[in-house]
């Protein structure tokens, strides 16, 4: 199969076929799914991104502490499936973004962006709503990473350098 049938198959079924599922072990493959999911809406896909972003995590901490080996590309990887994941517009997506914010200095700090995707407002009511440490680190993040006055212009060209990153690789 394809990868495309691979997707195809995955949101007829629910689930990833074995296939897909070998896949996601791969960096190289990751890219080339990352590549196909920039080009439809990434919403249908969201918990197959959510376990990519978990593999993400996962090599790079394997790659920080050199027991993998990784390049440039394989390196965009986190950053590529976190931004499809926060076009999902899930407002809870930012937790497990955030699982990725200061991983290791190679990964670095995540932009603002990163964490919005559903919003900036409902992104903050619905951390507001949450009772836990990790919540409001994230909103006070976010608040404070947007008081600028010059916030939305930012987030703007956030929005389109990310989009322009995926697209060179399309």
């Amino acid at each position: 199969m394809t990868t495309e049938e691979l997707l195809r198959s995955y949101i007829e079924d629910g689930q990833p076929a074995a296939e897909l599922e070998r896949m996601l072990d791969s960096a190289t493959e990751r890219q080339a799914l990352y590549r196909l999911l920039f080009k439809t809406q990434p919403r249908p896909y969201r918990r197959l991104l959510l376990r990519l972003l978990d593999k993400e995590i996962s090599f790079r901490t394997a790659v920080w502490e050199g027991s993998v080996a990784g390049d440039e590309e394989s390196a965009e990887g986190i950053f590529h499936c976190a931004y499809l994941l926060s076009r999902c517009g899930e407002p809870a997506d930012a937790l497990e973004i955030w699982k990725a914010q200061y991983l290791n200095q190679d990964v670095g700090e995540l932009e603002v962006g990163f964490f919005v995707g559903a919003g900036v407002a409902p992104t903050l009511a619905f951390l507001a709503g949450a009772d836990d440490e990790t919540s409001q680190e994230v909103r006070e993040y976010i608040r404070s990473s947007l008081s600028n006055p010059d916030a939305s212009r930012w987030l703007e060209a956030w929005e389109a350098s990310r989009y322009a990153a995926l697209a060179r690789n399309s």
